[in-house]
C-alpha cells in the first residue's frame, strides 16, 4: 500500500519481466528480419569498390539476427539521436527503441547499417569511405523503392536527405536502379 493511499501497486514477478522483454525482443528481431528479407531489401544489389552488397547478404545478416549470431540491443541515449548503429568489434545491432520499425527513416536506418552487417559477413577489409557510400546507397535505394524522392527523404534529426552528399547517393541508387532494371547483371559503384 502507498502512503496516504489507498491503492495497491502490484508488480509482477522479474521472471514474468525478463519473459515479456524476450518476447518482444523476439517479435523486434522476426520483423527486422522480414524487413531484410522483403521484396524491397532484397532488390537492393549492387558493388561498391570491390564490395557486394546483395539480397543473400541481406538475408544472412536476416538470419544471424535470428539466431543470436548479431546481438540486438536498446539504447537511445548511446546513440545520440540516431536510429540505429552496427558495430564490427562486437557484432551489435544497437536501436533507439522498438519504434524504430514504425517509420520510413526508422527503416531506412535499418537497411543502412544492416548493409555495414552484410560486408562485416563477407570478412573482407573495407575503406571505411566506400563502405560508408555503400550503406548511403542502399538506404537511399530502400528509399526509392518506398517512393520517396531525395528532396522529400529526411534522416535523424529531420536533415534533409536532399542536402550533399545525400542527394548524391540519390543519384547514384537511381542510376543503379535504372540499370538494374535494363537487365545489368553486374552493377558497379566505383
Amino acid at each position: 500500500m502507498l502512503p496516504n493511499s489507498s491503492m495497491t501497486i502490484c508488480l509482477p514477478p522479474p521472471t514474468v519481466v525478463v519473459g515479456v522483454m524476450k518476447f518482444l525482443t523476439d517479435h523486434f528481431k522476426k520483423r527486422v528480419a522480414d524487413l531484410l528479407n522483403g521484396k524491397d531489401v532484397q532488390a537492393i544489389h549492387f558493388t561498391c569498390d570491390g564490395t557486394t552488397i546483395s539480397p543473400q547478404g541481406f538475408k544472412t545478416v536476416a538470419k544471424a539476427i535470428q539466431d543470436e549470431k548479431i546481438k540486438v540491443v536498446f539504447d537511445a541515449k548511446a546513440l545520440g539521436g540516431a536510429y540505429a548503429k552496427y558495430t564490427t568489434t562486437t557484432n551489435t545491432l544497437t536501436f533507439n527503441s522498438m519504434s524504430v520499425l514504425d517509420n520510413i527513416e526508422g527503416r531506412g536506418a535499418i537497411v543502412h547499417e544492416a548493409a555495414h552487417a552484410v560486408v562485416d559477413s563477407l570478412k573482407v577489409s573495407t575503406k571505411i569511405r566506400s563502405e560508408e557510400g555503400a550503406a548511403f546507397v542502399a538506404e537511399a535505394w530502400y528509399y526509392i523503392s518506398q517512393g520517396i524522392a531525395s528532396e522529400n527523404a529526411k534522416g535523424p534529426k529531420g536533415k534533409p536527405f536532399a542536402q550533399p552528399p545525400a542527394q548524391a547517393m540519390f543519384d547514384v541508387a537511381d542510376d543503379l536502379i535504372a540499370r538494374a532494371k535494363k537487365g545489368e547483371k553486374k552493377v558497379r559503384v566505383w
